[in-house]
């Protein structure tokens, strides 16, 4: 096993809410969301998406599948990228990462096949 000089921790997710409307003049303001409820978020290098989970077999509600994203340290190590990814569950915090050993890729998978 090798050091992993970076990896994620948690995933703080906001939406725009429209908060008053004063002389026909909209304003909004950033709001937490603690739950995404049977949605599941795939963030990736190339390509986000937002699905209902119960819609795909195997797929996880109220959780972020994510993969590596930090192209500036690949270029720069012999360790590759592609191993800081995994699912974050919003309901307890806690990330499973997907791959625990070296990758010898300089790009991360950038595209989810759903």
């Amino acid at each position: 096993m090798f050091d992993i000089p970076y990896v994620t921790t948690g995933f703080k997710i906001l939406k725009l809410q429209c908060s008053t409307e004063v002389k026909s003049k909209i304003e909004y303001e950033w709001v937490n969301v603690d739950s995404m409820g049977n949605q599941a978020l795939f963030l990736g290098g190339n390509s986000s998406l937002s699905l209902f989970a119960s819609s795909f077999n195997g797929c996880k509600a109220n959780c972020i599948y994510f993969t590596d994203d930090n192209f500036d340290y690949s270029t720069a190590s012999l360790n590759g990228l592609g191993y800081n990814m995994g699912v974050f569950s919003m309901e307890d915090g806690t990330i499973k990462h997907h791959n625990k050993g070296k990758s010898l890729s300089s790009f991360a998978p950038p595209v989810w096949y759903i």
